[in-house]
This record gives C-alpha cells, structure tokens and sequence, in this order.
C-alpha cells in the first residue's frame, strides 16, 4: 500500500510538473547575412547577454537556441572581421518561436593617422562639413513596447525625432504622418521594396493617415525612415521614405498568436509549407462599431484587414517572395 501510494504521488508530480515546466522554455531562431552582399555568414556567434546560452550559425548562415527560459533578453551577434550587432528587449514566450534576423556590417581597420600640415590662405568653413544622412530606425520590438503605440505602427513613428502628426494632437485622431513640414501625401511607402499606396485605414484623397494602420505588426522586422537624400530607386518620394521589411515565417512548425484589443481582434499563423517554403498569414476585424453602437454614436467605422508573405528558397542565392495587402473599410452613418 505504502508503495503504491509512493508511485502515485511521483505520478502525479511527474505528470503535472514537467509538463507547466516545459511550457516555461521558449525557441529562438533566425539567420545572419553581410549587411551589404546579403551573403549568408558561417560560424558566427550568437550569444544572450548575461547567460551562458550562445550557438553557432550553420553552412546557411542560420542558428537555433533551444529551451531557453521565457523572459526578455539582449540577443548579441559577433564574427571576426564584422561589428558586433545587439538586439534589445527581445520579449521571449513559450508559444512560438522568435525570429532574430541579423545584417552585420564589416569592420574596416584604420591605420595609424597621418598629419600634414600646409599653409593656406582659405580656411575651413562649416560649409565644407558634411551633413550626415537622415536616416532612422526602429525595430519590431521598439514597436510592440511603444507606450501608446497600440501595436499601430504609423503611430509609434510619430515620437521619432523629426516626425510631426495629428494623431497626438488635441483632438486628433488620424495618423498622418509630417517630415519637415511637408504634406502626408508626400511621403512613399515601401514594403519590402515594393510601393504601397496607404497604410491606413480610412485614409481621404491627398492624405495617406487614418485613424487605424493596415500593417501587422507581427510581420515587420524592422522600419527604416529616410528624411532626406534618398536611395536613387526611391524616385517618388518629397518628403521621406518609408521601408518596412517583413520577416519570413517559422520553418519549423506552425505557431500563431491571437491579439485582442479594445477595437479589434487579429489573428496571425506562420508556418512552413514544405522544406523551403514558409508562410505567414494574418486577418484582422474591428468591433468598433459595436462599442459605438452601444454608446449611442451616430458613426459606425467597420473594417477587415488582410496580410500574408510566402517564400520559396530555390537556392542558396535566389529567393521568390509573394505578398498581399489589402483593407475593406466602410463607414455607416446612423
């Protein structure tokens, strides 16, 4: 008696314990690339900061760490002969798996400096000096912690240096978006590397804002604003540019996440397709409407939001990629 009670207990423990234990380990995962040939880089080391956890990227340029425990960490990439590259704040869940992706720039040796001196009858002046390029940037996990942000991407760029809106504005609810002065219609969006027309919601001619943004959070890897002396491919663009770069789905398995706010429901799955296809999916729906409704508001803002990325890797240097955007929005007025 005294044994079988002995089992039992150890059953039970065994059963119950591991099981919430395993629950509490998350997977990170992704790939490191040379930020300028996009070459997958092999051997680096891929360390979270103030743990002994760390790994090797393969013969692809990719790289897994395993049960590690849920939490927020500093994910950090080192390889000879390249800048080292943190990411910050990664926030890590026992559901899906986190993609870090990284681009690491070459570190270029400077030999010790020569000075010559020369008389001259010009001097320097502050006109001789230049300007550094206007560029800012901003990754997902910038996005999701933004106080305010509410996951709206068009918002959290407003706190940028340089960026004006209306959407902080008294009485202000739409997200247009102002580089120095400039109209919103004048900035271009890009979406990897490709123009999207808007990227909000309930946007009137002449204005690219809206009260609520069509881009998936989940999907972006990072944002990259651009106020000034443009790429010569963005050849559209008065005010600033905007490019969003979306990471792939998870190749492992298939994982999703559900996101629940006081205006909508979103639903997002990734997953792969086959052994070098991968997908990410995400549908939108506001209940605005209904909250409207219920306090009695004349208005009545409805809308659904679609987004989805494939990607098929033929081979080690060619990829091809397929996406889709789109909104259905209609506004009723009771």
């Amino acid at each position: 008696m005294k044994k079988f009670l002995f089992f039992s207990i150890l059953s039970f423990f065994l059963i119950h314990y591991f099981p919430a234990f395993s629950q509490n380990l998350g997977v990170i995962r992704g790939s490191v690339k040379d930020k300028n040939t996009q070459e997958a880089l092999i051997g680096v080391t891929v360390l979270i900061e103030g743990t002994q956890i760390g790994t090797t990227t393969d013969a692809e340029g990719n790289y897994k760490l395993d049960k590690v425990p849920v939490g927020s960490y500093n994910l950090k990439a080192s390889f000879v002969g390249y800048k080292p590259l943190t990411k910050f704040n990664i926030n890590l869940t026992s559901g899906n798996a986190q993609i870090i992706n990284f681009e690491l720039e070459e570190e270029v040796n400077t030999l010790k400096e020569v000075e010559v001196t020369a008389t001259s009858t010009k001097s320097a002046s502050s006109a001789d000096i230049i300007t550094p390029l206007s560029t800012q940037s901003l990754t997902t996990e910038e996005i999701k912690s933004n106080p305010g942000g509410n996951f709206d991407i068009s918002r959290v760029i407003q706190v940028l240096p340089g960026v004006g809106g209306t959407a902080g504005s008294v009485g202000g609810f739409r997200n247009d978006i102002i580089i120095r002065g400039g109209a919103p219609n004048e900035n271009v969006y890009y979406l990897d590397g490709i123009e999207i027309p808007v990227i909000n919601h309930f946007a009137t001619q002449g204005s690219a804002g809206g009260p609520a943004g069509i881009l998936n959070v989940t999907f972006i890897e990072d944002v990259k604003l651009s106020s000034s002396a443009f790429d010569a491919r963005y050849d559209n663009a008065l005010a600033s540019t905007f490019q969003f770069k979306q990471r792939e789905g998870n190749p492992d398995r298939f994982s999703g996440n559900v996101r629940l706010s006081s205006t909508e429901l979103a639903t997002t799955f990734e997953g792969p397709l086959s052994k070098k296809t991968t997908y990410l999916a995400s549908v939108r729906r506001s209940y605005l409407q209904l909250l409207f409704q219920a306090i009695d508001l004349p208005i009545r803002p409805n809308y659904w939001d679609f987004q989805y990325k494939i990607t098929h890797k033929l081979n080690a240097k060619t990829t091809i990629t397929a996406l889709g955007v789109g909104a259905i929005y209609l506004w009723r007025f009771c």
